[in-house]
């Protein structure tokens, strides 16, 4: 087989597996020893680019799955392979992903550094302008978890307004619906900390519509705990909260092998209604955490949300 051939292949696999990773849909042991293989034929051919997407999306494999200072060493060997061969668009994907990691590892600053160099990579550099709203949206949510959410308001909207521009001046179409459930959500969490339950419900509805185009799990999950809030704050039926609640457990179903994931956000809900003093609510979203704690040995986050349900006794 032919070199052209087999970077081809090597090509369409690494990509075939990085959706796989971001929808849920793969069996660990097999994407593992696979993306494995590929980063050493990746080697033996001297394919730097496709090393560091092995590299990649070995590091997404095991962040996804909780297993965290694994995840964080693959992306940091991603990293220097981008920055050495001056992969401008990789070095965004690592940096926005570190941002991630670091936040679940309890170094918030950190990750909002991060996530704030690759928002600037994306102004900076024209042919990542469409990434502006991955960034974007991505810092909007850090600072909303850290209740910025002034802040996190004009990036939201900012991100709007790239959109818009894209779709209006460039007629980009890869700028898929997508990117509108994180800013909508996003902007529903903020309207809902300020009372303005009618904006807010408008915004989390939009999102709720677009899901179904939409196969990433963690949209999904937010897009839910955002109307879990708001049937609590300001309930349209007896059953919407029990109804949210409901939907929220039905993707930790559906998505069960992105554990690590699915309790970091679970994790970050119970501290949201803990310092509000909803009891109820933080312990239920805090049982699910453990749960998920427990199945992946992640002790340092166990240790936390163990403390945290002592808390709420």
């Amino acid at each position: 087989m032919s070199n052209s051939i087999t970077k081809a292949l090597i090509r369409e696999r690494l990509q075939y597996i990085y959706t796989q990773l971001l929808q849920g849909d793969f069996e660990r042991n097999r994407i593992q020893s696979e993306l494995h293989r590929l980063l050493e034929k990746s080697i033996e051919l001297d394919l730097p680019l496709y090393q560091f997407e092995a590299l990649k999306n070995l590091g997404v494999l095991h962040a996804i799955l909780g297993e965290l200072d694994q995840g964080l060493d693959y992306h940091l060997q991603a990293q220097t392979i981008a920055e050495k061969n001056n992969y401008i668009s990789g070095i965004f994907n690592i940096l926005n992903n570190l941002s991630n990691i670091y936040d679940r590892i309890g170094q918030p600053q950190k990750a909002l550094q991060t996530i704030r160099q690759a928002l600037e990579m994306a102004q900076t550099h024209p042919e990542l302008k469409p990434h502006i709203i991955l960034a974007g949206t991505n810092l909007g949510n850090l600072l909303c978890s850290q209740e910025l959410y002034l802040e996190a308001e004009t990036i939201f909207k900012y991100c709007m307004q790239v959109y818009h521009d894209l779709m209006i001046n460039h007629r980009r179409d890869d700028i898929a619906s997508r990117h509108l459930i994180a800013i909508y959500a996003g902007l529903a969490i903020i309207y809902t900390e300020q009372h303005s339950y009618r904006i807010a419900r408008e915004y989390a509805t939009l999102a709720e519509s677009l899901l179904q185009n939409d196969t990433v799990f963690s949209r999904r999950l937010m897009a839910h705990l955002v109307k879990t809030r708001l049937a609590y704050y300001e309930p349209q039926s007896r059953t919407e909260l029990q109804d949210q609640l409901s939907k929220v457990e039905q993707i930790i179903q559906q998505y069960a092998v992105l554990k690590g994931e699915i309790a970091h956000l679970l994790h970050r809900e119970a501290l949201y209604w803990h310092k509000r003093s909803k009891t109820e609510l933080a312990r239920h979203f805090a049982h699910q955490a453990k749960q998920i704690y427990e199945t992946v040995n992640d002790q340092n986050n166990l240790m936390a949300i163990e403390a945290l349900l002592e808390g709420l006794l």
